[in-house]
């Protein structure tokens, strides 16, 4: 039986990579390894006056990032914070199916 807030498989690409960002969405640092995720490209849209990265679907292309564990409840402190991204699921290249974030405005599903 799994537990409310059993851990959750997380894949950024971004800006959560950095120690500074995950301690001002989660209120600590989370370490990571390195994953691959594949058929999607990074690139940055412009929300407001801002850049950030988001990934879109492209068969040719790798997202290089970090694999994070993270729990239940980090993963909704994560949706209030990514603000115009969603929590899809995906499968990473070594197979571990993982959460990621996708930008709302980029494409639709």
């Amino acid at each position: 039986m799994q537990t409310e807030n059993a851990m959750q498989k997380l894949f950024i690409y971004g800006t959560l990579r950095f120690t500074k960002y995950q301690k001002e969405a989660l209120g600590r640092a989370v370490t990571g390894k390195q994953a691959v995720l594949r058929g999607y490209r990074r690139m940055r849209v412009a929300y407001g006056r801002r850049k950030y990265f988001a990934i879109i679907p492209d068969p040719a292309a790798a997202t290089h990032g970090l694999l994070l564990s993270v729990s239940r409840d980090d993963l909704r402190h994560l949706d209030i914070y990514e603000g115009k991204y969603i929590r899809r699921r995906v499968t990473l290249k070594d197979g571990t199916r993982a959460w990621v974030y996708h930008y709302t405005s980029t494409y639709s599903y």
